[in-house]
């Protein structure tokens, strides 16, 4: 579990390429991240569990995934954030070439706040 520290910003990067430790699956979960509702879009918890993960960039085969986390929204006091996650390439790559595969197998989990 990691803190959020509440002077981040919306669009600030607070966890970067961060590799996911052991062997799947991983579970990334937002338990205090809250959206703040809007006439757009339902709001809801979100969690995602990767099952696989094999990379194979510029010939270097990573099998357990990174991630990065950034404040998405702010609460309207400033002292809560929404959090969202990218599943990223390994740290130090850099670009993207033809032949690089990624080999993923994923679940996207929403649990709405109220039904």
């Amino acid at each position: 579990e990691i803190d959020i520290p509440p002077s981040l910003q919306v669009n600030e990067m607070f966890v970067n390429r961060l590799p996911l430790a052991g062997s799947g699956p991983w579970w990334v979960g937002f338990p205090k991240s809250r959206f703040i509702k809007d006439q757009k879009q339902a709001t809801a918890w979100k969690a995602i569990i990767i099952r696989k993960y094999i990379s194979n960039v510029a010939g270097q085969v990573t099998e357990s995934p990174s991630v990065s986390l950034y404040v998405r929204q702010k609460q309207p006091d400033g002292q809560g954030s929404y959090i969202d996650a990218l599943i990223t390439p390994p740290e130090g790559v850099q670009e993207l070439n033809q032949g690089d595969t990624f080999d993923l197998n994923i679940e996207w989990i929403t649990f709405p706040y109220s039904s």
